[in-house]
This record gives C-alpha cells, sequence and structure tokens, in this order.
C-alpha cells in the first residue's frame, strides 16, 4: 500500500518519504521531522468476521490531527464501501514520536485482513491507497499545502524565414551581367522567356553555340 500511495503523490507533485517498518515506532513517527504531516499505514485484524474503516489519532492529538484524520477517513469509507468505524484517539507509540512541527498525523486502519480472501485483499489494498492519496491531496488543498504546478516553458518563437533580397541593379543589367542578379525567381524566369520568344531562333543558336565554346 505505502508503495503505491508514494508514487500516486509523487505523481501530484508531493515529496515524500516511506519509511523502514523495521525501525522502531517512536523512531518512525521521529523521522517525521520536517514534513507537513505523516500517515501510518496499518490493515486491522480482530476475529475474521468483524469488517470497516477506521482511522486513529493520538489520544492527545490535536483538532488538526482530527481534521486530518477525516479527510482520510471520508474517502477510505466513500472507496471500500466498508463500515464506518470513524476517527478514534488511541495511546498509539508511533504517533507520540511525531515532532510538534508536524501539522497533523494519523493512522489508518483500512480494513480487516483477516475477513477477506486474498483477492479482495489485493483490490482493498490498492483501492484503500488510493483513497488514502485522495484524502491526503483535498487536506493539502484545504491548507495551501498542495504543491504548486510547474510553469509551463515559453514556447520557442519558430524562427521567420528572411525574404531574399531583391537584387539590386545599381549596375546596368545587360546580358553580361544578368547571370550575377539571377535568382530563379518567377518573375526572372518570365523575363528570361520572353527575351527568348523575341530573339530570332537563328540569333539563339548562334549564342548558344558561343556559350557552350562550340
Amino acid at each position: 500500500m505505502a508503495n503505491i500511495a508514494s508514487r500516486l503523490l509523487r505523481d501530484k507533485g508531493y515529496e515524500v518519504d516511506v519509511l523502514d517498518p523495521m525501525d522502531t515506532l517512536e523512531a518512525m513517527g521521529e523521522y517525521a521531522r520536517g514534513s507537513d504531516v505523516f500517515v501510518s499505514l496499518h490493515l486491522n485484524a480482530f476475529n475474521g468476521v468483524t469488517q470497516g474503516t477506521e482511522v486513529l489519532i493520538h489520544r492527545n492529538g490535536t483538532a488538526e490531527d482530527e481534521k486530518f484524520a477525516q479527510f482520510l477517513l471520508d474517502d477510505l469509507v466513500s472507496t471500500l464501501r466498508l463500515s464506518d468505524r470513524g476517527v478514534k484517539r488511541q495511546g498509539l507509540a508511533v504517533l507520540l514520536g511525531v515532532p510538534l512541527s508536524v501539522r497533523a498525523a494519523c493512522l489508518t486502519e483500512s480494513y480487516f485482513v483477516d475477513a477477506v480472501d486474498a483477492a479482495t485483499a489485493r483490490r482493498y489494498t490498492e483501492q484503500a491507497a488510493r483513497a488514502i492519496v485522495n484524502g491526503i491531496d483535498r487536506y493539502a488543498i484545504s491548507r495551501g499545502l498542495n504543491p504548486k504546478p510547474p510553469a509551463s516553458p515559453s514556447p520557442t518563437p519558430t524562427p521567420i524565414p528572411s525574404p531574399s533580397p531583391s537584387p539590386s541593379f545599381s549596375e546596368t543589367l545587360t546580358l553580361v551581367n544578368v547571370a550575377k542578379f539571377y535568382k530563379g525567381l518567377p518573375h526572372q524566369n518570365a523575363a528570361l522567356e520572353w527575351l527568348q520568344q523575341k530573339i530570332p531562333s537563328e540569333t539563339f543558336a548562334e549564342f548558344a553555340r558561343r556559350w557552350r565554346q562550340q
């Protein structure tokens, strides 16, 4: 569940630390120093029959802890559609270690794992992870903690090619220097075709022979 939730939160732009479950409970809470919120993810177990969702805060938890827990509980209940067992206070060691600098902390008991089969447990786990992410995100937005989306980069303007400069005719245009100004432009081609039509065929044939040095 932690891997799914952390990936989804990072996709939304949040910074997430997943703590080692082998650490002591007090140490896990202490590692939350510098964070805005702390969530300990758990699954309940009792008698193989009881089912439902609850979220716990420390027995000395603040009003902000309770509000945060309610955000998560609301999304878990609406997603899993299990019995709403409410927000409860308990003397939990993992929450006792959370520094006062952390805005809010809670522990989720998404469902009773001993009351479902393996396939249902997998489905509930993924659904619970998504619900918890949604609850955290809604809480963060309500407190102005949600990450700001990165600014869209300014589009690179497409360079506009400079038009070919018109030839300068400061020199007298003659048949000797006309090739220097020839750019293959439509009006230039039309002018050459017009000139060819005006030159007698025998004159053009002699011109072509001399041009080729034949």
